[in-house]
């Protein structure tokens, strides 16, 4: 079994992968995600913007590894996933207009039993970060708990994931 430091530099490297989204050349925020079975072993990585059957530029790397890659799961109790940025919690509607289901969502109804981020997004105020959604609605939501780390696992796992998205 590995530890969490080799994962993190996996969801470091994937994040790396990250591509321009738009005609100007701007590079998104960078995310990285890696889920890990209870045993360690790695059961699959991506990245913001992967192409990934009908998934394109813009679409997170959690959504892409739970709903594109392993086609929903739902089985993934006692998993973690390690993600260079804290997942999304904002609702609203995509650019064609279908309801945005957020990160969270997709992680409590996989059932990941744990998620160790790099850092937490600066954009999403604290009464609506990750942390409260893992910590409430996951009870409500599912029987499965979700614990959260935040940037916990070590010292370069921080500095990595900061000095990624602020990188040009």
């Amino acid at each position: 079994m590995r530890d969490d430091e080799t994962y993190c530099r996996l969801a470091l490297l994937q994040a790396r992968e990250c591509r321009s989204e738009d005609r100007k050349g701007g590079i998104p925020p960078r995310v990285g995600a890696v889920i890990v079975s209870p045993d360690g072993a790695t059961i699959e990585m991506a990245y913001r913007g992967e192409p990934c059957g009908d998934s394109g530029p813009g679409d997170h790397a959690e959504f892409i590894l739970l709903q594109k890659k392993l086609g929903g799961e739902r089985g993934l109790v006692g998993h973690t996933l390690y993600t260079t940025l804290e997942p999304c919690v904002k609702r609203g509607k995509t650019k064609d207009g279908k309801p945005k289901v957020p990160c969270v969502d997709w992680l409590i109804q996989a059932g990941v039993g744990r998620v160790v981020i790099g850092m937490l997004d600066p954009l999403i105020p604290t009464r609506t970060s990750l942390v409260g959604e893992c910590n409430d609605s996951a009870t409500r939501r599912s029987k499965s708990r979700c614990s959260l780390q935040a940037g916990r696992s070590s010292r370069s796992w921080r500095t990595g994931t900061s000095q990624l998205n602020t990188a040009t």
